[in-house]
């Protein structure tokens, strides 16, 4: 089953996974996306025994393929789609989503400024002497 990536441009890598049971030991990828080339892309060997590969495609719907040699061919038993083609069978299709959108930025609350009093200085002066008169005594 194709699955879809994004890095942090937002550029997608498309995984494809050929199962052990529907291939010969080797495949090859094949689509629109490479001219239908049947050597272009070739799948390798992962410790599953399914064969894997991965390639950076555009936001698009893409025909593909796997080519086990020989004039064989396989569809992807999990793909997004399948479309008749001019042969009398069908491709596998695939759907690259555009990237996702990161979210909108959180606009901070703006902080309010203090907001003073005006207070004459004649007042100011008049609590520090009322202050210091009932201030006790030191020794």
């Amino acid at each position: 089953m194709p699955t879809t990536t994004y890095d942090e441009r937002g550029r997608a890598t498309v995984a494809f996974r050929l199962p052990p049971e529907a291939s010969s030991g080797k495949a090859w990828l094949s689509g629109e996306f490479n001219g239908w080339s049947t050597d272009a892309v070739p799948l390798e060997l992962a410790g599953d025994g399914s064969l894997v590969t991965s390639i950076e495609l555009e936001p698009g719907t893409y025909r593909f393929r796997y080519y086990l040699g020989d004039g064989e061919w396989e569809n992807d038993w999990a793909a997004d789609a399948y479309v008749d083609n001019e042969h009398g069978g069908q491709d596998s299709v695939v759907v690259v989503p555009p990237p996702p959108s990161p979210p909108p930025p959180v606009k901070a609350a703006k902080k309010k400024a203090a907001v003073r009093k005006a207070v004459p200085k004649k007042a100011v002066a008049k609590k520090k002497a009322a202050a210091k008169k009932q201030a006790p005594p030191t020794s």
